[in-house]
């Protein structure tokens, strides 16, 4: 049991980061309880659905990070107790304070970490405040655990509900109310006229179902978590000119302040209570006069409830769910998914039947940061976990007098091996009891091949890789991979060309193991595989013989029948989230298509994706309606093969008389400018003068040249002036630009880091 005395620092940090602190909170009282608030203030001074409040300890006050102060807060007060405090530059809204700031109930939406060890949803307040909101109702289970509500009692002054009356035009139309709490900034819209719903472009956010209502969404992406201070934001689209009084597209109106998160995107919240009001990008700006905004739903007066279903059409799915909250779902790479599907089987399994009690899951490499590599319960490990684990491992190792002949005492093994034997300590000591692991390299003398008998082993589609460890030809690379086999445990592959196969069958019976080879499961017909491609269904098919296997072991009745898959198998195939794979980000001034491919025939794949996504599109920035110039960003540092990887490449997004791509960018691995490389990027197996000269990004250049002559090509030191490259072609143009980033996952992961502003996926 903890002491009263230990204590955790919990960091926190706005979308602009003029708010950045720490607060310690004692370890006795974590988890924090969460509780959702409904109420009209929360709401209409937040411009959000509903707001994460947790009430933090007595005398627990912020520890601010320097250069943020307290002073970068703005303090709004909606009650007779307390201020509700905000970011004056981005808005968000950060907690509500008593008066003498001794007391915080802190908006934990804000925070770095997340996780069910630091904060746990209780219950909902308010919810009779907020009639007809939908939250309530949806979230109210998590893991299995009921959600309680609370409500003050119907004498009570604070239960009686106030609703909006409606309101009309000068001639008799409808008009909906929006106003944040304080007043100081409110407005009115209509419905869709013939003018909307006649023009090609405002008629996209016309309701479908009804040509008098508007679209709406429930959004939970990082940015617009980060700027309003909760985890789901809700939004209207309206375009500017139906909104009364006139609002130009600087979106300034009573005490509104802006603040331009990114390139050609900018918020407006009230200056006075915080409230979010909306959200204007470049890409819905085709014409001023056509300008569409976003209209936060949390401050709209509906007289028939808070989801003003008189008024808008809620898309079923939530918006941006790959970059917010994802407690349920398995983000993975790209590559060999194969684990990663099976993985998220299990831990459907987990979540239904309770076994595994819990998963474990070590992949390579990782994205962001290295603790991506060991995960439990579809999570990495904790910043605390990671650097608790790795010095118990670092000291055991060094306080060794066993050792290998060739190795000193005390010594250490390298970056991989190091981690693998990390991971198995981990597991152990977190007690889980079904893990999953995916090699490194090959397989014969990879580190994460010493189990003598595992639950089972899968080898997925091979191709030409790693050609310096394991050899040139495919038969070669296939001798390394059939290394993981085992006597005694199961084997499973899918088809190969021949000359693998053979290689593979002729390991399995040397080794006396039954390797069975596998057809496209044909349960897979009713089952939405992404991306639907052949590769990805001999992964999933990999998948689910393994998962059987292991769930089979643990003695779970699987069910399912010879038709159809059991709903925890077809949840986990159609849930999984490949991030660094297939991704499409709109950043305003730049379409961004990112997709990690490391091989010859992964690379031709990831094209083909790339020149189907991108055929015949129509983008628009600012005041011009034209297809967008094409920049392709890659590297593939390390690998001498990787020169050759790009005439197929090319080929694949040959555009006929057109180059490929306008702009050809190599860059190498080192994530920033000024600072270089994001730590957990530091790779000590290249040649520092490598990176220094450029030499193998201007070998890269040299071949696009020859290839492809109509390119623009630039060499160019790191991913983030790469990035930045991108974004200046699109403003100089403008026209938004479509950026290809594909090649190394080293690449991708540093560019998903700082186009996410992400520490971890």
């Amino acid at each position: 049991m903890a002491s009263s005395e230990e204590t955790k620092s919990l960091e926190a940090e706005c979308l602009c980061g003029s708010i950045h602190f720490t607060f310690d909170i004692p370890v006795a009282s974590l988890p924090l309880s969460v509780y959702l608030c409904h109420c009209s203030i929360c709401r209409h001074a937040t411009g959000a659905p509903t707001v994460f409040h947790s009430v933090l300890p007595k005398n627990t006050t912020p520890n601010f990070i320097s250069p943020s102060t307290e002073r970068n807060l703005t303090s709004f007060k909606p009650a007779e107790d307390c201020t509700y405090d905000f970011c004056s530059t981005c808005g968000c809204h950060v907690a509500g304070v008593s008066f003498d700031r001794k007391e915080w109930t802190i908006a934990t939406s804000m925070f770095k970490d997340h996780g069910p060890d630091k904060f746990k949803i209780t219950s909902h307040v308010f919810s009779k405040s907020g009639p007809g909101s939908a939250i309530p109702a949806v979230v109210s289970k998590i893991d299995g655990r009921d959600i309680k509500h609370w409500n003050p009692p119907d004498d009570d002054p604070r239960a009686k509900v106030n609703r909006p009356t409606a309101e009309a035009g000068p001639t008799g139309e409808d008009r909906l109310r929006a106003q944040c709490y304080c007043g100081g900034v409110s407005f009115t819209f209509g419905r869709p006229n013939d003018e909307v719903r006649n023009d090609a472009f405002m008629s996209k956010y016309v309701s479908p179902r009804d040509q008098n209502k508007w679209l709406a969404i429930y959004d939970v992406c990082d940015d617009c978590r980060l700027a309003n201070g909760t985890h789901v934001a809700g939004w209207t689209f309206v375009p500017l000119m139906l909104c009364d009084p006139p609002i130009k597209t600087d979106l300034k109106i009573g005490t509104a302040r802006t603040y331009a998160s990114s390139p050609g995107v900018l918020r407006s919240f009230c200056g006075t209570c915080g409230a979010t009001v909306m959200y204007s990008c470049a890409a819905r700006m085709p014409t001023a006069e056509k300008a569409v905004v976003d209209i936060a739903t949390g401050i709209l007066r509906c007289p028939e409830g808070v989801m003003g279903e008189d008024w808008l059409t809620w898309r079923a799915a939530l918006a941006f769910e790959q970059t917010g909250v994802r407690p349920k779902r398995l983000p993975a790479r790209h590559g060999n998914s194969e684990q990663d599907l099976q993985y998220s089987i299990l831990s459907q399994y987990q979540r239904s039947k309770s076994t595994p009690s819990k998963t474990g899951l070590f992949i390579s490499p990782h994205l962001i940061a290295v603790r991506e590599r060991i995960r439990i319960d579809s999570a990495p490990i904790s910043e605390d976990l990671f650097a608790k684990y790795f010095f118990q491992v670092w000291d055991r190792l060094g306080e060794s007098s066993a050792c290998p002949e060739d190795a000193a005492p005390g010594s250490r093994p390298l970056y991989a091996r190091y981690l693998t034997l990390m991971s198995w300590h981990a597991f152990l000591q977190e007690g889980v009891d079904c893990a999953v692991y995916e090699t490194g390299i090959g397989g014969e003398f990879d580190a994460t091949n010493i189990v003598e008998r595992p639950v089972a082993s899968g080898i997925s589609t091979l191709g030409i890789d790693h050609v310096f460890v394991l050899g040139d030809t495919v038969d070669k690379i296939a001798w390394h991979k059939a290394g993981i086999m085992k006597p005694g445990s199961p084997a499973f592959t899918v088809e190969q060309v021949p000359s693998a196969a053979e290689v593979l069958q002729t390991r399995a019976k040397d080794k006396g193991v039954d390797l069975t080879v596998l057809s496209v499961d044909k349960r897979l017909a009713r089952v939405k595989i992404r991306p639907d491609a052949l590769f990805q269904k001999k992964n999933a098919t990999l998948a689910i013989a393994l998962a059987e296997s292991a769930l089979r072991k643990l003695g779970v009745q699987l069910g399912g029948n010879g038709t159809s898959l059991s709903k925890e198998f077809t949840d986990g195939l159609e849930e999984t989230v490949f991030r660094g794979r297939c991704e499409v980000k709109d950043e305003g001034v730049v379409k961004w298509f990112v997709d990690g491919a490391h091989t010859a025939d992964s690379l031709k794949m990831s094209a083909k994706w790339f020149a189907d996504e991108t055929s015949n599109r129509q983008v628009s920035f600012p005041a011009t309606i034209a297809s967008g110039p094409r920049i392709m960003i890659f590297n593939q540092q390390g690998r001498t093969e990787a020169v050759d990887f790009l005439t197929p490449l090319q080929k694949a997004t040959s555009r006929n008389s057109l180059p490929s791509f306008d702009h050809a960018v190599f860059c190498t691995n080192v994530t920033y400018a000024k600072t270089g490389y994001k730590r957990d990027f530091v790779n000590r197996g290249i040649d520092p003068k490598e990176i220094e000269t450029l030499s193998v990004q201007k070998r890269f250049a040299d071949k696009w040249s020859e290839i492809d002559p109509g390119s623009k090509v630039v060499v160019i030191p790191t991913i983030e002036e790469a990035l930045d490259y991108a974004r200046r072609v699109g403003e100089e143009e403008g026209t938004q630009a479509v950026a290809y980033v594909t090649g190394s996952l080293h690449l991708v992961g540093g560019a998903l880091g700082i186009l996410e502003k992400a520490d971890a996926l």
